[in-house]
């Protein structure tokens, strides 16, 4: 199951895990938090973003984090209760 979820203001695709967990939470920090499925997440998202050049080889406004048009979630803005982490976890 896939699921995909639109976020206006950069063109860039991110995946899971888009929450840190308390443990390794600090106040300013955007940490890679992966998923057990990472690997498949790093590839589903580069084959989106290689399909759309504006994506693949542009500049983001959000900068940090951003390769060829994907980001982790948690690594570029830390968010819990998100759509992305909750369908995830409940698929």
């Amino acid at each position: 199951m896939l699921s995909a979820n639109l976020h206006g203001g950069t063109l860039v695709a991110n995946y899971p895990y888009d929450n840190i967990p308390n443990g390794m939470r600090r106040l300013t920090d955007k940490t890679y938090y992966s998923s057990p499925d990472d690997d498949v997440f790093v590839h589903n998202t580069k084959t989106y973003a290689s399909s759309n050049a504006s994506m693949h080889y542009g500049t983001p406004k959000c900068g940090r984090g951003v390769k060829d048009g994907i980001v982790n979630g948690a690594s570029w803005y830390p968010i819990a209760g998100g759509m992305q982490d909750y369908n995830y976890y409940k698929r």
